[in-house]
């Protein structure tokens, strides 16, 4: 993921502070950062919380570590 596809996620100016964060947005078209944290749960219960129903959580990874995926079939 490219900082310039995170920028896209996350609209905010500084997005390094999410890099290895779990985040949680209000919606898909809304893309306001309600919580992150390194724990999904958590970041799920807080953003609840904060009064988001149904919030979208992702992980941002940090561009400079190499990600590698294996998918068994």
């Amino acid at each position: 993921m490219t900082n310039k596809s995170i920028n896209t996620l996350v609209q905010e100016p500084d997005v390094t502070r999410y890099y290895n964060n779990f985040v949680a947005q209000v919606s898909f078209k809304d893309h306001t950062v309600v919580s992150y944290g390194k724990n999904p749960s958590m970041v799920l219960e807080e953003a609840k919380e904060k009064g988001c129903s149904d919030p979208v959580i992702f992980y941002v990874p940090d561009p400079s570590i190499p990600q590698i995926y294996v998918v068994q079939t």
